[in-house]
């Protein structure tokens, strides 16, 4: 019997697990991200150096009586190598990783994985829309190489709450409040130090928010409920620039519009109540929510000063997804949706087999535009199919898996 949120993968998943995470490390590849490895123990207050730590299940001490835990997030590591080992290698810096995670995930109701294993990618060194656009735009390329394709990004900039929070005016323990509100999703928490914050009657202790002056306190209530498309960015704008809170909200906008021109318009939805569980974010903060699952695939952002709390001050963005949730989240997609509803998806082999491949799906009558010449795409979507360029012993893996309908 295994402890409690863990368990075995047995042989045919593993396969299929082994082909994922090399397809996507080969499209992290061809995007210049190298791949690197961070340990699984890390001491305690090192982590915390770098910011808000989740729950963490398993804390140990060594025979130094330093306190360890296994490790709940690969960007903190990564953020702690850069800054002291990799402090004088030029940049930019790009890596690539799959390792595993640990997490306390046991609700009331049920208990969820406590072991993760996470496909990421951190690009250190590079600042700007484009920046941040090339990792939104490799993130989604990974969720749909790993089979989830039927996803919804949902993007901010925490840069506009944390401006507001700096200029309200407030005592601090009410702004780490709302930040907690904000990381927890816990709206009904942030109405109530809003209202507490206004002089509103609210059951329960309150937090003191001190000198906090009202158009700021409502701003910041009024933040999270706003989503949509452009009109959500232009409503934030509305809201914040006669306080002055504006912060990045122009870089957001390019990011946004660079996202439409990658043909990823229909899949981003602008929610500003969007937050990590982690508090290093400084700027856009993403997830992918898959409709048939109750939680993120996975999640990144820019965190800009983060790896400075550790040494060397440099920029950084990057994400994270888990494999079991896009897994999870390919096979549900597979068994929601006749075949007929759904592009036909084909693995195509690379290699020695890719000519022939093309010529017999050609003579099929499919569309194979831009098949024979793919750049560094690993997905090409043309009307009614999509191809994904697998190696040639991950093709028959993909259709078991249900990712492919044939290869």
């Amino acid at each position: 019997m295994t402890p409690s949120g863990f368990r075995d993968v047995l042989s045919e998943e593993a396969r299929v697990r082994e082909a994922i995470t090399r397809a996507v490390a080969d499209l992290f590849a061809s995007r210049g991200y190298v791949p690197i490895e961070t340990p699984t123990l890390e001491v305690m207050d090192v982590l915390r150096v770098g910011g808000r730590v989740p729950a963490t299940p398993f804390k140990f001490f060594d025979s130094r009586g330093d306190l360890l835990a296994m490790r709940p997030d690969v960007t903190l590591q990564i953020a702690r190598m850069c800054a002291t080992r990799l402090a004088n290698v030029p940049g930019p810096l790009r890596f690539r990783y799959t390792q595993r995670v640990f997490r306390e995930a046991e609700t009331e109701n049920r208990v969820q994985a406590r072991e993760l294993t996470q496909c990421g990618v951190e690009c250190i060194g590079e600042v700007g829309p484009a920046a941040d656009a090339e990792i939104v735009v490799l993130f989604a390329e990974a969720l749909r190489l790993a089979g989830a394709t039927q996803f919804v990004l949902a993007m901010a900039t925490v840069g506009v709450l944390r401006a507001l929070l700096e200029r309200s005016g407030a005592a601090e323990p009410w702004k780490a409040a709302v930040l907690d509100a904000y990381h927890g999703s816990d709206f009904v928490a942030l109405d109530r130090l809003c209202d507490a914050a206004m002089g509103r009657v609210v059951e329960g202790e309150a937090v003191d928010a001190g000198a906090a002056a009202p158009a700021y306190t409502e701003a910041i209530r009024q933040l999270a409920r706003i989503r949509g498309a452009q009109d959500a960015i232009d409503a934030v704008r509305a809201l914040v620039t006669p306080l002055g809170c504006v912060a990045d909200l122009d870089d957001f906008q390019a990011t946004y519009d660079l996202l439409g021109e990658a043909g990823l318009a229909d899949s981003v939805l602008v929610d500003f109540s969007v937050a990590s569980s982690f508090n290093y974010y400084t700027g856009l903060v993403f997830e992918a929510c898959s409709p048939y699952l109750g939680s993120p695939l996975g999640s990144g952002g820019r965190y800009d000063r983060m790896i400075g709390a550790f040494g060397a001050d440099r920029p950084a963005a990057g994400f994270a997804f888990s494999l079991e949730q896009a897994m999870a989240a390919a096979s549900a997609e597979v068994d929601a949706a006749p075949a007929d509803a759904r592009p036909l998806r084909i693995a195509v082999p690379k290699g020695s087999l890719n000519a022939e491949a093309i010529a017999c799906l050609e003579e099929a009558g499919l569309d194979v535009t831009g098949l024979a010449n793919p750049g560094r795409s690993l997905v090409i979507s043309n009307p009614g199919v999509d191809y994904i360029i697998v190696r040639p012993s991950d093709a028959p893996v993909f259709v078991a898996l249900g990712a492919a309908d044939c290869g």
